[in-house]
């Protein structure tokens, strides 16, 4: 219980320094306050609080034909790659496992996102909906 109330402090303190400026150590105190209200249930996230939380986890809001989507790339989820001047994928790796390139172009096109209506996230992956899930602590 206090290790993941001190985890969240971190996150919280680190997700300020890197939105606002400043050392991380600026934001521990009030990121710890925050982080026991949370464990006990205190603070309700607002969905302005949320959307605002995940932007600055890499999610991109969309709002466009009546939906409101926020979308991550799969990039912020655990894939990294590296092209060739070209372009074209040299090598790939998902959560730091070696994929092939065929594979990796499918991550790359697979459209990830969090429904803001329904507050639930989709994906063309299980793998990528996973890691969003996770992301953005949302079940």
């Amino acid at each position: 219980m206090k290790a993941q109330v001190m985890r969240r402090a971190w996150e919280l303190a680190k997700a300020g320094q890197a939105n606002f400026g400043g050392s991380v150590k600026m934001y521990f105190a009030e990121s710890l306050r925050i982080a026991w209200k949370e464990s006990k249930g205190e603070i309700k996230e607002t969905k302005e609080e949320m959307i605002a939380r995940l932007e600055g986890l890499g999610f991109k809001r969309w709002t466009n034909y009546g939906k409101d989507r926020m979308y991550v790339n799969a990039t912020k989820l655990g894939f990294e790659y590296d092209t060739y001047n070209t372009g074209n994928i040299k090598n790939a790796y998902w959560q730091g496992e070696r994929v092939s390139n065929c594979e990796g172009r499918r991550y790359l096109a697979a459209k990830t996102y969090l429904d803001l209506d329904t507050m639930e996230i989709r994906s063309d992956r299980d793998d990528l909906r996973e890691a969003a899930i996770e992301l953005a602590k949302i079940a």
